[in-house]
């Protein structure tokens, strides 16, 4: 496998910088904070299509319900 030597050389920083940093720190390369985006991402996407049904449902009650509010605007000043 061919490994591209900027993550070599970010392999070995990382390992350099988690020896001194000490117990409880934790030291991440751009690559992981990349790797986490992406995974985050993907978590997103595949909610998506849940998401998109319940704004059909709402925009549904809510044109539903919208001419009606004339007539309970109206009931409730005693306008006819």
């Amino acid at each position: 496998m061919y490994v591209h030597r900027g993550e070599r050389v970010a392999h070995h920083l990382k390992r350099a910088w988690s020896s001194r940093a000490g117990a409880g720190v934790e030291v991440h390369t751009l690559d992981d904070l990349n790797r986490v985006v992406e995974r985050a991402l993907l978590a997103r996407r595949r909610e998506l299509p849940a998401a998109q049904a319940v704004v059909r449902v709402e925009v549904a009650r809510f044109t539903e319900w919208l001419p009606r509010r004339g007539d309970l605007r109206d009931r409730d000043t005693g306008q006819p």
